[in-house]
């Protein structure tokens, strides 16, 4: 399946700034395509989207980028056995992005900052039903972030580990246990790890 969406925006302050030069006028355009493959014991799914913004208006007076793209794509595979509930599966996605936009949709902040950002992921993992009360799951992934141009910011790298275990209590009480661990890597000289 797929959609095309066009949609206007009218703003007094879009930037949100201190104090605004005036109204913005924005315009989104997203093209997004989804597909499923099934068999009796997997499961495909593929999502993308692609997109072009742009503002216009007293607004975007000293904006250093008024026009941007993006573009996304995810998949997700999945197995399972005779249990449903006993799974492995695969998630990889990369999604590119201005990084005037990033900053502003993540931090609420505006910058000067030019190019783009983009993140690749991949994580994966199992989940195991121990008992008809009882399962466990482990999931291990790690995204890469990078800017084009380099300079526009510091690549570094998220590395997540999550392990948790569930007891069912009754048919409304589940009892759950988590830990995680994180990494994070930029690539900086010297190197920094947290």
């Amino acid at each position: 399946s797929s959609t095309l969406s066009q949609t206007c925006e009218a703003n007094d302050n879009q930037f949100m700034r201190n104090i605004s030069p005036g109204g913005t006028l924005g315009s989104y355009t997203t093209l997004t395509t989804n597909a499923v493959a099934l068999t009796p014991t997997s499961r495909l799914t593929v999502a993308s989207d692609l997109g072009y913004r742009k503002y216009w208006g007293p607004g975007t007076e000293g904006v250093s980028q008024t026009e941007s793209d993006w573009i996304g794509i995810a998949a997700h595979y999945v197995t399972w056995g005779k249990n449903h509930d006993d799974q492995e599966f695969l998630d990889g996605s990369f999604r590119q992005s201005s990084t005037v936009v990033a900053v502003l949709g993540d931090l609420g902040l505006l910058t000067n900052a030019h190019g783009d950002i983009d993140r690749t992921s991949l994580r994966g993992g199992f989940q195991r039903s121990l008992s008809a009360l009882d399962t466990i799951s482990f999931s291990v992934g790690s995204t890469l972030t990078t800017y084009d141009p380099p300079s526009s910011g510091t690549q570094f790298t998220d590395s997540i580990a999550t392990g948790s275990w569930k007891h069912r209590v009754d048919p409304l009480t589940t009892i759950s246990l988590t830990s995680q661990l994180e990494w994070l890597n930029y690539d900086t000289q010297p190197s920094a790890d947290l």
